[in-house]
């Protein structure tokens, strides 16, 4: 299953209270011309205010010139008056927002963590509760890039606590129940239906990872639907591929229509590891072993520390009667990941062909300790091998 863990940056803040700031009524038109969208006569006004007020005085007209920038996608210029305002001391949980917000979006996640703990701080100075939930939104995202699922989750739990309809803080809620080993799937589906809900049609990433829930609970007609709306709401044809190769071919168990959509999310992407893996696992499942391998080799020479291709190479070789190459190749692949428990599998075969069936049994018991969820499978091999 695959999962987009790209962060949201959220929309840069305004500043929606002086806080005791000196000549605070000065911005508010600034702060009006932020929200008519007319992001330039913002910072044009504001030019002029900054340029008349003390240095020490400027930290709200800094943050909020900081704010238009951004909008403008002139970040670096945004950095630099947040900075000027951190440095002559502004106090102020939107300017700390913002500079969260920015490092989120340049994947420096220390000081995400730095400056969501500033707003956190100050956070008793706003009053406006889609900036509280918002700043809860950055810490959780910290923890979320340091996959710290458990903690992240608290902190979505409370940025909703302040704003019921932060679909951020809703989509990655969803996100974390969805890869979570004890997955809850009711409130899965709840938090993704409404990251939807509250920006729809904006946000591919919550329709495919919808798409996915949608597949696990067994409703393919919806989850093939949201793989299209990957597409409609901005994403690419590979995400829209790559899921309902998933969902046809994994969750199905429809071989040729998941080797069908794997090909064309290799033509969009030629050198990715796991949809190689994925075309040479559908291969190889419809009886091509020749085909399949020709696609792994080429996988595990772009990434030599990918496990998994070894061990769909081996189960290749083991169909072929190749043994001894298929055995080099599954203690590869678990020298990588040990907690592959396909490998185990494909161990377990490998002694059973070579009338080793102690050794056979052992490992399709470790398949089973690692919860292996081909039943069948596993329960043939306890049959033969463990009597």
């Amino acid at each position: 299953m695959r999962i987009l863990v790209k962060l949201v940056f959220i929309t840069f803040l305004t500043i929606h209270q002086s806080y005791g700031q000196k000549n605070a009524d000065s911005i508010e038109p600034a702060v009006s011309f932020f929200y008519e969208g007319k992001f330039q006569q913002c910072i044009d006004y504001l030019n002029q205010i900054i340029s008349k007020q003390k240095t020490e005085d400027s930290g709200a007209a800094l943050t909020q010139r900081g704010a238009c920038y951004a909008q403008l996608e002139m970040i670096d210029l945004a950095l630099n008056d947040y900075k000027k305002a951190e440095k002559i001391g502004f106090i102020n949980p939107s300017l700390f927002f913002n500079l969260s917000n920015y490092y989120i979006r340049v994947d420096s996640m220390n000081l995400v963590k730095k400056y969501a703990d500033k707003a956190i701080e100050t956070i008793y100075m706003s009053q406006d509760s889609k900036l509280n939930s918002d700043i809860y939104y950055s810490k959780a995202s910290y923890h979320f890039s340091q996959i710290d699922y458990q903690t992240a989750s608290l902190y979505y739990q409370e940025s909703l606590e302040y704003d019921s309809m932060n679909w951020r803080s809703h989509r990655y809620l969803g996100e974390i129940l969805l890869i979570d080993p004890n997955m809850d799937t009711v409130r899965s589906g709840y938090h993704l239906d409404k990251a939807i809900e509250y920006n729809p049609g904006n946000d591919p990433t919550s329709y495919f990872l919808r798409g996915q829930w949608y597949a696990i609970v067994g409703d393919f007609e919806s989850a093939i639907s949201d793989a299209y709306k990957v597409e409609e709401t901005g994403g690419t044809k590979f995400d829209k591929n790559y899921l309902l190769t998933d969902i046809y071919g994994f969750y199905k168990g429809d071989n040729k229509k998941g080797l069908k959509y794997a090909i064309k999310a290799l033509e969009q992407d030629p050198e990715h590891i796991t949809v190689l893996n994925n075309v040479a696992y559908f291969k190889m499942k419809l009886g091509d072993y020749k085909g399949a391998i020709k696609h792994l080799d080429k996988a595990i020479k772009l990434d030599p520390e990918f496990p998994y291709p070894y061990n769909n190479k081996a189960e290749c070789l083991i169909n072929l009667g190749k043994y001894s190459e298929a055995l080099d190749l599954v203690n590869k692949s678990l020298s990588l990941d040990p907690a592959n428990s396909f490998a185990f599998i494909n161990l377990a075969k490998i002694y059973g062909q070579t009338e080793r069936s102690d050794e056979a049994c052992k490992s399709a018991k470790k398949a089973k300790n690692l919860n292996h969820p081909e039943t069948k499978e596993l329960n043939r091999l306890f049959r033969k091998y463990c009597k």
